[in-house]
């Protein structure tokens, strides 16, 4: 089962200006639009309540940068390490994260529309309480990510052959998401929020387990 609605794609200039972190120095506050941002080597970066229009940043190595209460909108991370970086309470809207690594990252409290994640290792990473809207994540290393106490309506959350070996997903609606071809050992769910999941019938033995069943094979 495929979203009604796929996630819009972010809308990039067609000219960028390139921008090195290491030695870029913007007055506070001042929007950024139309850049693309590189680094010739890590860098933690504070971009902690900026706002950022129609840029890309190529191959960036941020680890442990800090996004929070940032604006983002019509935005690219290609190729970026963004490990143990910090989203909370951030607005992403059209944003893709294109073979990223986001292992641990920050994503809590955070409004998500239009978010695409695209064969990111992002494990333990952490959605606690985002609002969620039209948000995918396709080909995603996402073990023990905590996707718990989000807002999430009718097919507006989707994954396609993802990880989510001992994940959580707490108190966040799972009606209409489908789960069929990610893995899901282990996942840790509340049972009311679980009506109206997909899943494969091997999942469905496994999730039984939540209900104290026990499923006795023939002989």
């Amino acid at each position: 089962m495929k979203m009604n609605k796929l996630p819009a794609p972010p809308t990039l200039p067609a000219l960028l200006q390139t921008v090195h972190l290491q030695k870029a120095v913007w007055p506070e506050d001042e929007p950024f639009s139309a850049m693309e941002f590189i680094t010739d080597n890590a860098v933690t970066t504070e971009l902690s309540r900026r706002e950022m229009n129609g840029c890309r940043f190529q191959q960036c190595n941020l680890p442990e940068s800090r996004f929070q209460k940032s604006y983002l909108r019509d935005v690219v991370f290609d190729r970026c390490d963004l490990s143990c970086c910090n989203f909370t309470r951030a607005n992403l809207t059209r944003v893709q994260f294109i073979d990223c690594r986001l292992t641990g990252a920050i994503f809590a409290g955070c409004y998500c529309s239009d978010l695409q994640m695209i064969r990111c290792r992002a494990p333990y990473s952490n959605f606690t309480q985002a609002k969620l809207h039209h948000v995918t994540f396709t080909g995603c290393d996402l073990h023990e990510a905590a996707i718990d106490d989000c807002k999430v309506g009718k097919d507006a959350l989707h994954f396609s052959d993802c990880d989510l070996t001992d994940a959580s997903l707490s108190h966040t609606s799972m009606n209409g998401l489908d789960l069929s071809d990610s893995q899901i050992d282990g996942i840790a769910v509340t049972l009311p929020e679980l009506k109206g999941a997909i899943v494969s019938p091997i999942q469905a033995c496994e999730l039984s387990k939540l209900l104290g069943i026990i499923i006795k094979s023939g002989e």
